[in-house]
């Protein structure tokens, strides 16, 4: 299929872009309090609120690289979102949803780690 790969699990892994700037802010200048903070590889900072389970975010070098956020709350869909922009499917320009917050982390750190376009 055009814009995709297939992993070794067969299953289509669409290439990534980023649509443009929602506005959003970054979970760590909302004023949720302190957050919780684990240090994953590669020098990544997982920083989580307690309050606050709807957002995530990812620091490295002690400066935001992206967050993940609950899309659609009803749903319980997850979404990535690097420099206040959603991760999207470069094909189509369709944000990419993901059925729940580990999913929407594993989304982000691939993210982070290709080259994107902007859609």
């Amino acid at each position: 299929m055009p814009g995709t790969r297939r992993s070794r699990w067969s299953s289509p892994t669409p290439h990534l872009a980023l649509k443009r700037p929602t506005g959003w802010s970054l979970p760590s200048t909302r004023g949720l309090g302190d957050p919780d903070r684990a240090a994953l590889d590669v020098g990544l900072v997982h920083l989580t609120w307690p309050g606050h389970p709807g957002v995530q975010e990812l620091q490295q070098g002690g400066r935001p690289v992206g967050w993940i956020e609950e899309y659609d709350v009803q749903r319980g869909t997850w979404t990535a979102l690097i420099d206040s922009s959603i991760v999207a499917n470069a094909a189509s320009g369709e944000p990419l949803r993901c059925p729940d917050a580990d999913a929407a982390l594993a989304l982000l750190r691939r993210a982070l780690g290709e080259h994107r376009t902007r859609w």
